[in-house]
C-alpha cells in the first residue's frame, strides 16, 4: 500500500476512468493539469495522496520545459479533442471537443527549439490533425504552410500525425502539394474503421498515391468489431491486399465502459483472434514497399541510436527507416544531420546502407578543398601559370553542377604540376585527414568494398 503512494498516473485513462479501483490509492493527474506535475510530485514525495482531474477549456501551454525521449525531435500537440463521436472510443471522454492551438504559437514554439534547443524533426500530433482549426476559423493548411515557410532554409523535417478521414479530404490536393515539400516527410496516418466510408478511404488513399507515389501510408484496423461479418473481414482482408500499407497498426476490438459500443453485442473471441491473425499473416505476405528505394541516393536524417543493434537509425523522406552500420560508435557524429546515402538493400522494416555518400551540399567539405587549392596558388612562385590552373577550375564547375563530383577530381589539381605543388603536399595531407575524419568518414569504407569487389573478381578469374 506504501508502494502504491509513490505512483503517479497521467493522461486520457485516469481523467475518463478515475472511479477504477484500481487507481484508489494512486495519485492522479488529468489531461488538462499536466502543468500541475511539479506540485503533484512534491505531495507525493511528502506522502500525500491527491488527484488532479480538473477540467478545463484553458489550453496548456506548449512551452513547458521537457525531458525529451530523443534530442532531435520535438513532439508538439496541435488541437485537443476531435469532432467525431465514434462509438467504441474512449478518448473522447477525457479530451472532450475539438480545441486548436493558435498558429503563432505553435509557430512560436517550432522557433525556439529549433533555434535554441537544435531540434531537427518536429512531429505535429492530436486525436484528429485533419480537423486542426476549424473551432478557429483556420484550418490545416494553413498551419502547414506557415510552419513550412518558417523551416525552409534548414534540414529540420516536419512529420504530420494521425488524420481521420472525413476532415483531410476537403484539402486533398493541397496536402499532396504540402507533402512533396523538401521539409515534410511524405508520409500520412489515416485509419480505416467502420465507423467512416470505405468509398472516402480508398479515394483519400487513391489521390495520395497519385500525386505522391512513393508516400508511406500508415493504417489501422480493429478486428472483430461488434456486428463484424465474415464478408466485411474478408472486405478487409482485400483491402490491405490491394493498397499493401507498409505500416499497419491491428488491434482487437475491447470494449470500454460507458461508450457506445461497449453495450453492443461482442463477437466470439476465438473467432476475434482468428480475424486478427488472418490480418496479420496478409499484412507479413508482402515485404516490396520499399523496393523503389534500392540502389537510389537518398537525403536521410539521422536521430537515433539503435537499441537493439550496433547501427544508428535515420528516415527518408517517405519516413522509411535507415539503418547504418555503427560499430565502435564510428558514425555517431553524422546525428542530427542530413546526409545523402546510398540504399544497398531493402527490407519489410527497413532499409540498410552501409556508406555515406559525399554531398556537395555540405559546403564545409568544398570549403576545405578550395582552402587548400587556394593555399597551392599563393605559394605557387610564378603568377604565370595561373592560366594553366583554368581549365582545371572549370572541369570542377561542371562536375559540381551535376553533382558527380569525388575526390579524383580534385586530385588532378595537385597531380598536374608537382613541380608548383610540392611544398603544399602536406597541407594537402592534413587537410585530406580532417575530411576523411570529419566530414566524409566512411569515404575509408567505399574504398574498402571497392577492393573487396576487385578482389573477389580476380579469384573468380583465377578458379
Amino acid at each position: 500500500m506504501e508502494l502504491l503512494k509513490m505512483i503517479i498516473v497521467c493522461g486520457c485513462v485516469p481523467q475518463a476512468e478515475q472511479t477504477m479501483d484500481i487507481f484508489e490509492n494512486v495519485s492522479l493527474v488529468g489531461v488538462n493539469n499536466i502543468d500541475k506535475i511539479v506540485e503533484v510530485v512534491e505531495y507525493v514525495i511528502n506522502g500525500y495522496n491527491v488527484k488532479y482531474l480538473k477540467q478545463s477549456k484553458k489550453m496548456t501551454s506548449l512551452n513547458f520545459p521537457k525531458i525529451r525521449k530523443n534530442k532531435f525531435i520535438e513532439i508538439i500537440n496541435i488541437n485537443n479533442g476531435c469532432l467525431g463521436n465514434c462509438t467504441y472510443c474512449k478518448t473522447k471522454f477525457a479530451r472532450g471537443d475539438l480545441a486548436s492551438y493558435q498558429i503563432n504559437d505553435i509557430i512560436e514554439r517550432i522557433q525556439y527549439v529549433c533555434s535554441q534547443e537544435n531540434i531537427k524533426e518536429i512531429w505535429m500530433t492530436s486525436e484528429d490533425t485533419g480537423a486542426y482549426g476549424i473551432d478557429i476559423n483556420t484550418n490545416i493548411i494553413k498551419l502547414l504552410e506557415k510552419v513550412l515557410s518558417v523551416v525552409e532554409n534548414s534540414d529540420v523535417m516536419i512529420r504530420l500525425g494521425m488524420t481521420n478521414p472525413p476532415y483531410i479530404l476537403k484539402h486533398i490536393k493541397e496536402m499532396c502539394n504540402l507533402l512533396k515539400h523538401k521539409n515534410m516527410y511524405e508520409f500520412i496516418h489515416i485509419p480505416v474503421q467502420s465507423e467512416y466510408i470505405i468509398e472516402d478511404f480508398t479515394f483519400l488513399i487513391d489521390n495520395l498515391r497519385k500525386h505522391v507515389p512513393n508516400i508511406t501510408i500508415s493504417t489501422d484496423i480493429i478486428c472483430g468489431f461488434p456486428f463484424e461479418t465474415d464478408e466485411d473481414h474478408k472486405a478487409t482482408v482485400n483491402l490491405i491486399k490491394k493498397y499493401k500499407f507498409p505500416v499497419l497498426n491491428i488491434s482487437q476490438f475491447y470494449p470500454r465502459r460507458g461508450t457506445v459500443a461497449y453495450n453492443m453485442k461482442k463477437i466470439n473471441t476465438k473467432i476475434v483472434k482468428l480475424r486478427s491473425r488472418d490480418v496479420t499473416e496478409t499484412f507479413l505476405s508482402y515485404d516490396s514497399n520499399y523496393n523503389f528505394l534500392n540502389g537510389t541516393t537518398q537525403k536521410v536524417l539521422f536521430t537515433e541510436v539503435s537499441s537493439k543493434s550496433d547501427h544508428i537509425i535515420g528516415h527518408t523522406k517517405q519516413y522509411v527507416k535507415v539503418l547504418l552500420p555503427n560499430n565502435a560508435n564510428e558514425n555517431i557524429h553524422l546525428l542530427g544531420t542530413c546526409t545523402n546515402c546510398k540504399i544497398m538493400s531493402t527490407h519489410k522494416w527497413h532499409v540498410f546502407i552501409n556508406q555515406q555518400i559525399v554531398s556537395f551540399n555540405n559546403y564545409s567539405f568544398v570549403a576545405t578543398y578550395l582552402l587548400t587549392y587556394l593555399c597551392i596558388l599563393y605559394v605557387s612562385t610564378n603568377a604565370m601559370n595561373l592560366r594553366k590552373y583554368i581549365p582545371f577550375f572549370i572541369k570542377i564547375k561542371k562536375k559540381l553542377k551535376n553533382k558527380k563530383a569525388d575526390i579524383s577530381t580534385f586530385y588532378i589539381l595537385f597531380l598536374h604540376d608537382l613541380k608548383y605543388n610540392i611544398y603544399v603536399f602536406f597541407l594537402f595531407f592534413l587537410t585530406r585527414i580532417y575530411i576523411m575524419h570529419h566530414v566524409t568518414p566512411s569515404y575509408t569504407n567505399k574504398l574498402t568494398i571497392k577492393k573487396k569487389k576487385k578482389t573477389n573478381k580476380n579469384q573468380i578469374k583465377t578458379e
